[in-house]
């Protein structure tokens, strides 16, 4: 494909996914075309070592939204980096075995985190409402009352500690992603 042709299908792409900006992208490439022909590179060998320009506007607008999730707030939200997880596993077939994996493991390890956090938290209540109906027996029964209401108590800190524990391994486990897809979008646009 022609350095032209391959320029006007980027600008279009990038038009039709409302990317911000597509002139300076556009003008960007053009730049790479250039040092490749002051190189003596074919524009040819250019554009198809570049690979689609679709997918390059696909790339393009999977880091714009990556930009925008994460500046938005000191530490990133799921529901903020799932769309852009979404559009970055059908950018290319290379790109979705590289991304699954990882998407996967930290999708389980906060599921079964939060489910882990869920359940705690049922058995905190139950242990608190047996707890509560165990009180006025504490006179008739002081260390088998006492010891369920300071069991429940325990239980209910150590549901609270592993909510806290949980929200601050989400924290992380977002960050390190988000750093590995902005990674994995650098790759696929070549900035790397």
């Amino acid at each position: 494909m022609k350095r032209t042709e391959w320029l006007i299908r980027l600008e279009q792409e990038l038009t039709r996914l409302r990317v911000p900006n597509p002139r300076e992208i556009v003008a960007d490439y053009e730049e790479h075309f250039s040092a490749a022909a002051s190189q003596g590179k074919p524009e040819e060998d250019v554009s198809a070592k570049l690979g689609d320009p679709s997918a390059a506007a696909r790339a393009h607008q999977a880091e714009g939204l990556l930009t925008q999730a994460t500046s938005n707030s000191s530490a990133p939200k799921m529901r903020e980096v799932l769309p852009v997880t979404l559009r970055l596993l059908v950018l290319t077939p290379f790109n979705f075995f590289m991304l699954i994996g990882p998407f996967l493991a930290v999708a389980i390890c906060l599921f079964v985190g939060g489910s882990c956090c869920l359940a705690f938290s049922g058995v905190s209540v139950a242990l608190m409402g047996a707890a509560a109906i165990a009180l006025p027996f504490i006179f008739v029964s002081f260390w088998g009352a006492g010891a369920l209401i300071f069991g429940s108590l325990a239980f209910v800190a150590t549901t609270v500690f592993g909510t806290l524990t949980m929200f601050l391994i989400t924290q992380v486990l977002l960050r390190m992603f988000v750093s590995y897809m902005r990674w994995n979008i650098d790759f696929v646009l070549q900035k790397k």
